[in-house]
């Protein structure tokens, strides 16, 4: 790069635009307001800087073009570079906040030497050319190889690898991939599934199924915070993980099948419809269409963080009417291990460990009185905890403990013994609080709740991954809501005629329906994307333009010289 700004054959004019260019990629790396406008209007999540590979462009343009000029420099020259650039090296460790390991300056440093040496080398004329292209070769092959081994290594170190057993290859995966192949060939019509526990947040993507779970740097944050809100684990951000769901939100999603890996959970609503020593998979006949029927009050209904169990009950109470599905269970306080609770609280625990070099552990008690479904909320700070599971009198039920999210416990008859267990790190902060929620579900409530939502659901003729085409009847003026997360590319048409769309809390998909039996299809086209394509054609055009000006312009400048 310094050898290219010391070319003399290189007008000037060109070194400034490409300083300029350089200029303004370099504040913009270092200003919000820039960077929030290169990235559209949006903060990127975790990768900042997403336009960084126009910086790498013009600097590859700049080497390449400062290669072709070698023969302009002399060894002085070449040595003078070399000497600043491992000067740069040996002052990093001084001036950066964290400052490279030593084995990382000597071979900088060493590098720069053979680079220098290559170069060097490449100036004399006795060498035939494909011999230099070997020289550089075998140098800047051996450097990105080194690089990359190195590289590796400090992933693996600060966030480590996944194992591929497991994860996309070895038996269960085998399993869960010709399950997932025998439901799309058996059943053709809409349906979601999910595979529990996650491997990732993109576990759809992963096995190629029709998921809830996503995990997208483009989706908008509104319907993440309600998937939150009603219980899914987030990054409250741009994803949510099918981790703690409900049979109630199972149905409501339209989640008809359940792979689960650890069949830990005693299932009364679910069918089982397949099993393997890997797997089981689990059939939903709770799964509700894609699209249903709600008063049109229902269009203010918001929810709330904090309690899931009553923001999927209220939600189902605003569209058909049932009411207090879940109900809260009693707790009280267990045998801890060096840890004491200050206070009585049932629901929300203040706690002090004794040995703070010591592990310790949360204990408390569930009191089932009626036989239910058995699901737990758990709220708190996930760098503290080391594990947790619930004791279902012997049997042991896991959960990620990590999440802020719902455990389903499953089935328990009245009288059973839970005991929920929360073990901290040697190294979690000596006092603290979590939030402990404990709800059973009221199965005559839920059926009922599913049966009247059913009656009034949109029925599914045909689909494919961006439209959706049925057929509903509306008793009233009603507000037709979507489980499909509310983005504006969605065009939705009431028997040809174009519908406003809304979004319910922000979050779902809705539409205001008219009495009467309707046709309804919904289009997906990503928002602005004609204004991309008029940009696209735009700058074809340019491009075909300038080049046929370059073009021309060459032309004449030959002819000059010929004449």
């Amino acid at each position: 790069i310094p050898l290219y700004f010391f070319s003399k054959s290189i007008n000037l004019k060109e070194k400034f635009l490409y300083l300029s260019i350089l200029f303004i990629l370099f504040i913009s790396f270092n200003t919000d307001t820039l960077n929030f406008l290169w990235h559209g209007g949006h903060f990127p999540n975790q990768l900042p800087y997403r336009y960084s590979f126009l910086y790498v462009f013009v600097i590859l343009s700049l080497a390449y073009t400062a290669f072709t000029k070698l023969k302009e420099y002399d060894g002085v020259n070449i040595g003078i570079v070399s000497s600043i650039a491992s000067g740069i090296v040996i002052l990093s460790q001084k001036l950066l906040k964290e400052p490279p390991k030593h084995y990382i300056l000597y071979v900088s440093i060493v590098f720069i030497v053979i680079y220098a040496a290559a170069l060097t080398v490449d100036r004399r004329s006795f060498i035939k050319p494909e011999k230099k292209a070997l020289v550089f070769l075998i140098v800047v092959g051996v450097e990105i190889l080194l690089n990359t081994i190195v590289t590796i290594g400090i992933i693996d170190s600060t966030e480590y690898y996944s194992s591929r057993e497991g994860y996309s290859n070895g038996k269960a995966v085998s399993d869960i991939r010709k399950q997932i192949k025998e439901l799309k060939s058996s059943d053709k019509s809409f349906y979601r599934m999910e595979v529990f526990p996650p491997k990732t947040t993109n576990d759809p993507f992963l096995y190629n199924y029709p998921g809830v779970s996503i995990f997208s740097s483009t989706i908008p944050k509104k319907p993440v915070r309600l998937m939150e809100n009603l219980g899914f684990h987030s990054n409250s951000i741009n994803s949510y993980k099918y981790e703690g769901s409900t049979v109630l939100l199972d149905s409501l999603l339209g989640v008809k099948y359940f792979i689960t890996r650890n069949d830990s959970t005693d299932e009364r609503l679910y069918r089982v419809i397949n099993a393997t020593d890997e797997i089981v998979t689990y059939e939903n006949p709770y799964a509700l269409s894609p699209g249903f029927i709600a008063p049109v009050e229902a269009e203010h209904w918001s929810s709330y963080g904090g309690n899931p169990f009553n923001t999927q009950n209220t939600l189902v109470n605003e569209i058909c009417g049932v009411s207090d599905i879940f109900v809260p269970l009693k707790q009280k306080h267990g045998q801890n291990k060096n840890l004491t609770f200050d206070g009585t609280g049932t629901n929300y625990y203040a706690f002090k460990r004794g040995d703070k070099d010591s592990k310790s552990t949360a204990r408390i008690i569930i009191e089932v009185e009626e036989s239910g479904y058995v699901y737990l909320y758990l709220s708190l700070t996930g760098n503290m905890v080391d594990n947790g599971f619930v004791m279902v009198n012997d049997k042991k039920v896991e959960f990620n403990a990590r999440r802020s999210t719902v455990a389903n416990i499953g089935y328990c008859e009245a009288g059973d013994k839970v005991q929920f267990e929360l073990s901290f790190k040697e190294s979690a902060p000596e006092s603290g609080n979590f939030k402990l929620l404990s709800y059973t579900m009221d199965i005559e409530k839920f059926k009922e709740a599913m049966s009247l939502i059913k009656e009034n659901s949109m029925k599914v003729t045909t689909f494919t991954d961006n439209r959706i085409s049925g057929t509903v009847t509306a008793k009233e003026d009603s507000l037709m809501i979507m489980t499909i997360p509310f983005d504006p590319g969605w065009r939705v048409k009431i028997d040809g005629n174009r519908a406003e769309t809304k979004a319910l809390d922000e979050g779902f998909l809705c539409f205001d329906l008219p009495a009467g039996e309707h046709n309804i299809e919904l289009v997906f086209i990503p928002n602005k994307m004609d204004v991309g394509l008029i940009i696209s054609l735009v700058s074809i055009v340019a491009l075909i333009l300038l080049y046929l000006y370059n073009r021309k312009h060459r032309d004449r400048m030959q002819l000059k010289h010929s004449l």
